[in-house]
């Protein structure tokens, strides 16, 4: 499996997606934890946010921020559900763009080089 199977695999099986409208009806548990952006007015610009289902990845996002930051994420903590990610973009590809890093920042060593 190439880089690029490997990291669909990683979002598609151990991320839940969420629609951001959900999200929106609750703004008031959402906490925003990345330092790096300002107080949105809204979550993620791109309609989901994602929820790692494995908690090794909920705990290596907790004390990473930063690196997740570097990946162009946006990190919060939402009361019922744990750490979502979001992003405040679009019109591109986001696995290139912020799962492939990320992929790769994690650690994640699941295709053949």
């Amino acid at each position: 499996m190439n880089i690029d199977e490997a990291v669909k695999l990683w979002v598609e099986r151990d991320f839940s997606k969420i629609p951001t409208d959900l999200i929106k009806k609750d703004l008031e548990k959402l906490e925003l934890l990345s330092r790096e952006y300002p107080e949105l007015d809204y979550p993620a610009c791109w309609g989901w946010m994602f929820h790692p289902i494995c908690s090794y990845d909920e705990r290596w996002i907790r004390n990473h921020i930063k690196e997740v930051e570097e990946c162009e994420f946006l990190v919060y903590e939402f009361k019922e559900v744990g750490i979502l990610l979001g992003v405040d973009g679009c019109g591109y590809d986001f696995f290139e763009d912020h799962w492939k890093p990320l992929y790769i920042a994690r650690g994640i060593y699941w295709h053949n080089e």
